[in-house]
């Protein structure tokens, strides 16, 4: 409501904001789901082939759906072992820049191996075409394996979440995830207590 009276304002259809000394509700943030890595297994064991190509493109990456499925074959370089995700007329990155991804080796792996369905697309349907109801194979996927409460974003928050414990700094994964703020990577701070710790115990000063 508050943005919609301001624009008001703008448009000159009203003088004056009714709500703008409105107090906001607190938003709780909570935790992000994300899979362990029994329940990766039984994704991945649950998928066929391209599936698992996919799957594991977004578990390794962090990309959001979205630039997983406008990715294009020059967004990958072998040689540097870079994942280049880039802003596109057509689909976007959230944070409006392009971003370099380190290239996991096991993603190098599956990727080198990938059946080539488009000469632009890395992802696409048996025609070529670009892929769509990505949500309905993830679906079918986690529940023959018996995942649940899953969506592809999950997979998302696996890569940061599963980065974090594993001892990365917040601000690497900002950047990894192309956050716009380090904010927006907070929510995944509770995760990174035992490397807190860990630096803690380091500290030599007295």
């Amino acid at each position: 409501l508050n943005i919609f009276f301001r624009v008001g304002i703008d448009l000159e259809y009203i003088e004056r904001n009714p709500v703008e000394k409105v107090a906001r509700p607190r938003v709780t943030h909570k935790a992000p789901r994300f899979l362990t890595k029994e329940d990766i297994k039984k994704l991945l064991a649950a998928s066929d082939l391209y599936q698992r190509a996919i799957w594991t493109t977004l578990i390794l990456t962090g990309m959001r759906t979205g630039e997983l499925l406008s990715l294009e074959w020059q967004d990958l370089n072998f040689k540097t072992e870079t994942v280049t995700v880039r802003v596109r007329t057509d689909a976007q990155t959230k944070s409006g820049r392009s971003r370099g991804i380190p290239m996991h080796p096991k993603l190098a792996n599956v990727l080198k191996k990938l059946p080539k369905r488009s000469d632009r697309l890395v992802f696409a349907t048996r025609n070529g075409t670009p892929l769509k109801h990505l949500d309905r194979q993830f679906k079918r996927c986690i529940d023959d394996g018996r995942i649940n409460n899953a969506s592809p974003h999950t997979l998302r928050h696996t890569c940061a979440s599963h980065l974090i414990m594993s001892g990365a700094d917040l601000v690497t994964v900002k950047e990894i995830l192309g956050h716009r703020d380090i904010a927006s990577t907070m929510i995944y701070a509770h995760l990174a207590t035992d490397h807190i710790r860990a630096a803690m115990k380091r500290l030599d000063v007295i």
